[in-house]
């Protein structure tokens, strides 16, 4: 198994090997065992947790790149009449 212990920032696509989709929260990482999208399995080991962006690329120990697409996500769009409005929100919570 190969390992990433950098990551590489505004990756070119000529230079990516293959491709990983994380959503918001996995992609807040320092060390995990990751599959790539086309099944490839690597480790991160980082040396402090990082997040990362769709730009970024995990740099393997044999210099091919993974680049990082972002997952789509729902989103909440919140509306009110005035900014006072908001501090009436309440989310909901997990369960």
């Amino acid at each position: 198994m190969h390992i990433s212990q950098q990551i590489e920032a505004n990756i070119k696509a000529q230079n990516v090997a293959d491709t990983i989709t994380l959503d918001y929260e996995a992609r807040f990482l320092r060390r995990k065992r990751l599959v790539s999208d086309s099944g490839e399995a690597f480790l991160v080991e980082l040396p402090e947790t990082r997040s990362l962006s769709a730009t970024d690329g995990f740099v393997l120990d044999d210099g091919r790149i993974i680049a990082i697409h972002p997952k789509p996500e729902p989103i909440m769009k919140v509306m009110g009449a005035n900014p006072v409005s908001y501090t009436h929100l309440t989310l909901p919570t997990k369960a």
